[in-house]
């Protein structure tokens, strides 16, 4: 008992296998490219804002918040797409 206490406080891990190899706690997992920063997901909760707000005060913001919806979605497809 007092031999499986000293390797796990060595902090040296065994596989399932029974190897003494150490594992790897985590890996770096990071994608190959990167989109760049963009500032159409802020539109597009400002314009869902302006929908819903709409829904209490008046049609019209209803309107104008679902073609800025529509407007914000489009152009961040299409710069992610570049």
């Amino acid at each position: 008992m007092l031999s499986k206490r000293n390797k796990h406080e060595s902090g040296q891990k065994s596989r399932q296998d029974g190897s003494a190899e150490p594992v790897p706690e985590w890996c770096d997992a990071k994608p190959a490219v990167i989109p760049p920063p963009t500032a159409w997901p802020m539109v597009l909760a400002l314009a869902a804002t302006i929908g819903l707000w709409g829904i209490l005060t008046s049609w019209v913001f209803v309107v104008v918040g679902l073609l800025l919806c529509a407007l914000s979605i489009f152009q961040w497809i299409q710069e992610l797409r570049k």
